[in-house]
């Protein structure tokens, strides 16, 4: 029977804050040991973490505890009302280290034989929607905030200004009707419940998939300009803890799926209370399915076993269009215009508008080009040089669950295909776990364009590395 502890720390003071705090910005453990195993399950309310940063604290904390750096699973929210990259990294990383620290000990010293239960729910299209939408004569485009829903609850938008299109209106047939945004979204819930052999509720472990952007969509405008209305705010996934630690005890540690195409159901109401309402909202709603389902199924409870830990690096191609060397970056600017202007001169001449939309799709991913290289994927000059992104995957086997972490923002169709290929239902996919790396886009986005296109670093057929990989690193586990 395998040991497991969990625990939390507030990070405010990690990183010099610019806003105030609507609420506390968290990080949450579980620590799990059986025989000579162990494994520690970070997360964290920020958006993103370098991979350097990531594995900076990883290899900070491994020296101090003992844990291998292998068994060390650090996992972003994707929050986008939280610190990000450059943020946390170098002194704020320490800073997050020191904090850490103390709880990560108590929890390892603490740790109690466990037995484990779960449900794994179906929550159907309810809570998230798939933000990209492919549309005939024009390709993909994406809806960050700005859906509309119809009297059954399906995601619809018609406006064209709030689906990155650089200001321009298509001339197409789609947008003479609602435009529904119904491709296929992660429908998986889980709830792994923790407790001692005389039933004491150690903590619990919640899952759902979608950006953590209700907040700071409501508080950022379409441009991505910051507001006098921004706060600090652990979004959806806090009140998702709240609710779960208030109805069954112990300390919940939620965790995001793949969400590199999935957004929740919030709607473009502008202000700070109304993303505070919404977010309290949608976490809370995640909770009570997965709650329900738990207190209806009353499921069976056995001995905690935690199975091995298999990992890999695995090197992934580059695009054609990023530099070999950081020098090349003081060019883009000219690249930018250039690719602005064969924007504008399209829709002068009157092209077709899927040709003008791969005009908008290269101009908008050269204006992000620094960002990419180094603000985003914090690429190296070593992985410029030879055109390659190194980034790790694991899995780890719980009872008869294996979870499984994949970096950067990956797809809802790699989450699905990996299901398929192995446990179904019983594969619990994480998103961005051990740093970031951008968008694991597949070769079909590839080809439609959209934000997760323009936005993504990695060439047409890295994902298919990616998820190819993900399968030998789970099926070792199982």
């Amino acid at each position: 029977m395998a040991k497991c502890g969990f625990g939390k720390v507030v990070i405010n003071d990690v990183w010099e804050a610019k806003y105030p705090f609507g609420t506390d910005i968290e990080g949450r453990f579980l620590y799990a040991q059986e025989a000579d195993r162990q494994w520690l399950l970070a997360t964290f309310d920020v958006s993103y973490m370098f991979r350097r940063t990531s594995l900076a604290w990883r290899k900070a904390v491994s020296q101090e505890t003992g844990i291998p750096v292998q068994n060390i699973w650090v996992h972003e929210l994707q929050n986008h009302s939280a610190p990000i990259a450059l943020e946390l990294d170098g002194k704020p990383c320490e800073k997050l280290v020191e904090a850490s620290l103390p709880v990560i000990r108590r929890i390892m010293k603490e740790a109690q034989e466990a037995e484990l239960a779960y449900v794994l729910v179906d929550l159907g299209d309810r809570h998230n929607i798939n933000r990209e939408k492919y549309i005939p004569g024009l390709g993909s485009v994406t809806v960050f905030l700005g859906c509309e829903f119809d009297e059954s609850g399906r995601a619809y938008c018609q406006d064209p200004s709030a689906m990155n299109l650089g200001g321009w209106v298509p001339d197409v047939p789609a947008f003479k009707e609602r435009i529904y945004f119904d491709a296929p979204a992660d429908p998986q819930g889980a709830l792994l419940v923790f407790r001692t052999p005389r039933g004491d509720i150690l903590g619990t472990l919640a899952r759902f998939s979608a950006h953590s952007d209700v907040v700071g969509g409501c508080t950022w405008d379409l441009g991505r300009r910051e507001t006098t209305d921004t706060h600090y705010h652990f979004d959806w996934p806090g009140y998702t803890r709240q609710a779960v630690d208030s109805q069954l005890g112990g300390i919940n540690v939620c965790v995001c799926g793949p969400c590199g195409n999935l957004s929740t159901k919030k709607r473009r109401i502008p202000g700070y209370e109304s993303g505070d309402r919404q977010a309290r909202e949608i976490g809370t709603a995640v909770a009570d399915e997965l709650l329900s389902e738990w207190k209806k199924v009353k499921p069976r409870w056995e001995p905690l076993h935690l199975g091995i830990q298999a990992g890999t690096n695995v090197n992934l191609p580059l695009r054609d269009t990023l530099p070999r060397r950081r020098e090349e970056l003081k060019g883009t600017e000219t690249i930018t215009k250039e690719k602005l202007e064969a924007f504008l001169n399209a829709i002068k001449n009157g092209e077709p508008a899927y040709r003008i939309k791969q005009r908008v799709d290269e101009y908008y991913h050269w204006s992000c080009m620094n960002q990419i290289v180094d603000r985003w994927a914090a690429l190296s000059d070593r992985e410029l040089h030879d055109q390659i992104m190194t980034v790790e995957l694991e899995a780890l086997r719980l009872n008869d669950l294996v979870l499984a972490g994949l970096p950067g923002e990956s797809m809802t169709e790699t989450c699905q295909w990996l299901r398929a290929q192995s446990l179904g239902n019983k594969l619990i996919v994480l998103d961005q776990v051990n740093g970031y790396c951008l968008y694991q886009t597949t070769a079909e986005q590839y080809d439609q364009g959209g934000y997760s296109y323009w936005g993504s670093c990695l060439a047409r057929n890295s994902e298919r590395i990616t998820r190819n990989k993900a399968l030998e690193v789970i099926q070792e586990a199982c």
